[in-house]
């Protein structure tokens, strides 16, 4: 169980201060806490953000998001989202790259006080462990179709990103993520 708390202190109407962390309760201390300014453009259904992040493994990072929502239905409950993340350590040495695009479909009073939102999409990561263990060991995924094993649900692309299948069902509070390669965890919101 992850136990996740975030808050936004506006700065103006458009842009505002987001602090988030997370405490996985397996490890018994914060896995994730993060510090960004970001600036909502509604014109054009996008935002932008800058800031820094600590993750598990004690390294503060420089990160830049976006997201770019492109609504399906009138009222924006149902809508296609492309979203970018770029990291950076700290002497801007080492950087990593992580993509998706999703599907959302929210909806409001599902039962009476009750919001719930799905998500199901690709997360594309350009990671050097992932390009290293490519060229060391080929395509995983490949290699075991090869040798009759079951198939995998994620693949290297031709632009030598790789691509993971996720899902997302939101409550409340209450969300439960899992994706292709047997990754989950539940989240309860602060």
């Amino acid at each position: 169980l992850r136990i996740h708390a975030k808050e936004n202190f506006p700065i103006d109407s458009l842009t505002f201060f987001q602090v988030h962390g997370e405490l996985d309760t397996s490890f018994g201390r914060p896995s994730y806490f993060s510090a960004i300014l970001r600036h909502i453009y509604p014109k054009i259904s996008a935002s932008l953000g800058l800031g820094l992040q600590y993750d598990r493994r004690e390294k503060l990072r420089y990160t830049m998001l976006a997201k770019k929502a492109f609504p399906l239905s009138p009222k924006g409950l149902v809508s296609f989202n492309v979203k970018g993340r770029c990291n950076a350590d700290q002497d801007f040495n080492k950087r990593d790259s992580k993509a998706a695009v999703e599907f959302t479909w929210s909806i409001f009073n599902f039962q009476k006080d009750q919001d719930v939102r799905f998500k199901v999409g690709y997360d594309i990561i350009d990671s050097e462990f992932m390009h290293l263990l490519h060229h060391h060991l080929g395509n995983p995924c490949f290699t075991a179709f090869q040798k009759g094993y079951k198939v995998c649900f994620y693949s290297l692309t031709p632009f030598g990103l790789w691509q993971v299948p996720y899902m997302q069902v939101r409550e409340n509070n209450w969300t439960v993520n899992a994706d292709a390669k047997g990754r989950w965890n539940v989240r309860y919101d602060l």
